[in-house]
């Protein structure tokens, strides 16, 4: 009987033992499933307005509208946010018009490391190319005391293309940065005397002030479009 005693309590602490060890085993094994399987959901982008030093006073622009170029990425299925007011498709991908609250401001305020916020927006996975700034009409530039009407001879409507580009994946948390060069933009003609804006601008990632300012674009673009 002592025996039998003696087996049973062997084979109960076996059972045990071996209920550990799975128990053990299932615990490890969940540590290398990933639960959270891959990210979903949009990407955010806030873009700034900077701009660099300028011999002007006061160069005074209305900024009514911001637009990017999205093309929806072939390895996922969300599509564009089709609310947009904007409708203008061409070709592969379509314009998005971006949330801005008109306002004008003085470029010169914004030289150096400062900048001021255009748009924030959640944007869908995709490959973001080029952007539109529009401007409104109440554009002028102080010389000498005295304001200027700045007179914008194309763009108001269509706005002002900026090269840019960057492939936006779930999750991301990005700044972008449009470079307004004041300087190189106004001109005065040489007749009429009146001052003319043709927007110089730039766009990198990143804003004004970080570690080598971003990733600038400054080289030529191959595959520009005329959208």
């Amino acid at each position: 009987m002592q025996n039998h005693d003696s087996r049973f309590r062997f084979l109960n602490k076996l059972q045990s033992l071996l209920f550990l060890g799975l128990i053990t085993l299932f615990a490890a094994s969940c540590e290398d499933v990933n639960f959270n399987g891959p990210k979903t959901g949009p990407g955010h982008i806030d873009f700034h307005l900077t701009d660099a030093p300028g011999d002007y006073e006061e160069v005074n622009i209305d900024v009514v509208g911001l637009q990017i170029h999205y093309t929806e990425s072939k390895s996922d299925t969300v599509v564009a946010d089709t609310t947009s007011s904007d409708t203008t498709n061409a070709g592969d991908g379509k314009w998005i018009e971006l949330p801005v609250e008109p306002f004008k401001v003085n470029l010169l305020e914004l030289a150096g490391d400062v900048d001021t916020l255009i748009s924030s927006a959640d944007l869908d996975p995709g490959t973001y190319k080029n952007l539109r700034l529009i401007l409104g009409t109440d554009n002028d530039v102080v010389v000498d005391g005295t304001t200027y009407d700045l007179k914008v001879p194309s763009g108001q409507q269509t706005g002002y293309k900026i090269k840019f580009r960057k492939d936006l994946e779930s999750g991301d948390n990005l700044d972008v940065t449009i470079d307004f060069d004041a300087e190189e933009s106004v001109h005065q003609a040489g007749k009429s005397g009146k001052y003319i804006l043709k927007p110089v601008l730039k766009a990198f990632e990143g804003r004004v002030g970080d570690e080598g300012d971003g990733d600038r674009d400054d080289e030529d673009d191959d595959d520009r479009d005329d959208d």
